[in-house]
């Protein structure tokens, strides 16, 4: 199989798809970030509102809406379903293996190129993240893209075109700012560091320049301006919570142990290619990353390696000294892991068959990948596992007039996603039901037309006896009761009018 008897990009494309696409809907949408992304797509496409998103009905400002859109495209084609809410993250995934490709072309050689498209389509990671719904996925894309967009204009050949490859830079960025705002620049460290290292960097067209800048500004911060004007005191918000109430506050109490970067993002990065793994820390010890000496030399150089360095190292200690920690946030970092290993494993790889050896691993990374989103469709239920508590009140909810109500439960936002009709959140506030339980009960208990059907859920064995004590106490005895192993509902029917009434 001579490389140049095949079409690169077609190769890994395909094999990109096979392994995002492959058992995507396998399983349900997983609580909360899948389910609170899925259902915030959801009320865009009820509402309409594409550009204000809420969340419950209410608004919600903690992600810009780009990567609601793409949730939403992906749930008008297929439906309200996993397969829906994912479909976006499997193609981006395979979208972002090629601009790889294009990368270590860019970098180095056809061959290289090649091999990087192929390690980062059959790595464990990006795979596992695009399994899910999530914005960082299309957020690695973007920036991959624009890296891309970078090194095109680095080696063009005139002035005239570096300088429309910067503007398409600039644009891409726009749309990463567009999907997560501030941490989508941390790829400009590594643009930036590069270029102002070349020694011939006068001599080149301007990257920085006001046309570039200004496509970022028009793309990237044009719904932001638009809706703090709508809304005063949402900039506030905006700085105060989402950038500096993430990074240094604790804001959102997500992994703010100072371990965590050792337990979370350390693993990923040592394993998260795979047996891939293992070329990227041979690229280490023959660079001489352990010790300072290496160091000293690779930030005196000018060439990939700093640029994949700068990449990686920077951006990773910033993720690491923040207050809030998700597995995902690394994701835009791992194509230049997947560079590395891919010069690595590329070296002495001259013209011919490509070695047996990466084709070996390269079988055994697919297998992994196909095998274990296969494995997740027959593991036992989860309770964080939407899909699981839709199946056992979707009878009931395809039934007009029937509400589903969450009793003690305030989240479970994947559900809402999937029900036919909004779902009611009811709690006991010292020990009363709250306005929207106690309206409910009233309909339940008095006779009428038409009839008022609801399904109340609540978690095994948490408040079972709660929730059926809640009922009795209002004079209500439920028709019909069921469960599994984390949940326990009970269907309650308002009785018809007396006919001799």
């Amino acid at each position: 199989m001579k490389i140049e008897s095949i079409r690169p990009a077609l190769v890994i494309l395909a094999l990109a798809l096979l392994v995002g696409l492959a058992f995507q809907g396998s399983r349900g949408l997983y609580e909360s970030t899948e389910g609170r992304y899925a259902l915030c797509a959801r009320e865009m496409l009820d509402s309409g509102n594409w550009l204000e998103p809420t969340l419950l009905g209410e608004p919600h400002w903690t992600k810009p809406p780009l990567s609601y859109w793409s949730i939403a495209a992906g749930v008008g084609l297929c439906g309200r379903n996993a397969w829906g809410a994912r479909l976006p993250n499997a193609l981006f995934f395979s979208l972002t293996a090629l601009m790889v490709a294009g990368i270590g072309t860019r970098m180095w050689d056809r061959r290289t190129g090649f091999l990087a498209g192929l390690m980062y389509a059959t790595a464990v990671y990006p795979m596992a993240v695009a399994f899910s719904v999530n914005t960082d996925t299309l957020l690695a894309f973007w920036e991959t893209l624009a890296v891309l967009c970078f090194w095109r204009a680095e080696q063009s050949v005139n002035r005239s075109a570096a300088w429309r490859w910067g503007v398409a830079m600039w644009f891409v960025f726009g749309l990463a700012f567009l999907t997560k705002g501030p941490p989508s620049l941390m790829a400009l460290v590594p643009i930036a560091v590069y270029r102002a290292r070349d020694p011939q960097r006068r001599e080149k067209a301007s990257l920085f320049g006001p046309v570039g800048l200004l496509v970022f500004l028009i793309v990237g911060a044009s719904w932001y301006l638009y809706v703090c004007a709508r809304h005063p005191g949402l900039l506030g918000y905006f700085l105060g919570d989402e950038v500096v109430g993430r990074v240094a506050r604790n804001r959102f109490g997500r992994n703010p142990e100072w371990y965590q970067p050792f337990t979370m993002y350390l693993p990923l990065i040592a394993a998260g290619g795979g047996v891939w793994s293992w070329y990227f820390w041979r690229a280490l010890g023959n660079a001489r990353l352990h010790r300072t000496q290496g160091w000293r030399a690779l930030l005196r150089s000018h060439g990939p390696a700093l640029f994949l360095a700068v990449w990686l190292v920077p951006p990773l200690l910033v993720f690491s000294l923040s207050t809030s920690r998700m597995y995902t946030y690394l994701l835009p970092l791992f194509p230049a892991v997947m560079l590395a290993a891919a010069r690595q494993a590329g070296k002495g790889w001259q013209d011919g068959p490509l070695p047996r050896r990466l084709l070996a691993l390269a079988g055994i990374m697919l297998v992994l990948d196909v095998g274990g989103k296969a494995a997740a469709s027959y593991r036992p239920p989860l309770y964080k596992d939407m899909g699981v508590l839709y199946r056992l009140c979707q009878a009931d909810d395809r039934i007009p007039g029937t509400q589903l109500v969450l009793f003690q439960e305030s989240r479970e936002l994947g559900l809402g996603f999937y029900a036919a009709s909004p779902v009611l959140r009811t709690k006991l506030e010292d020990g009363n039901p709250d306005a929207e339980l106690r309206r409910l009960l009233d309909e339940l208990r008095q006779p009428g037309s038409p009839p008022v059907r609801a399904v109340f859920i609540c978690k095994v064995p948490k408040y079972q006896e709660l929730m059926l004590a809640t009922l009795a106490q209002a004079g209500i005895t439920p028709t019909a009761t069921w469960h599994d192993r984390h949940w326990f509902l009970a269907r309650v029917e308002r009785p018809a009018d007396s006919p001799n009434e």
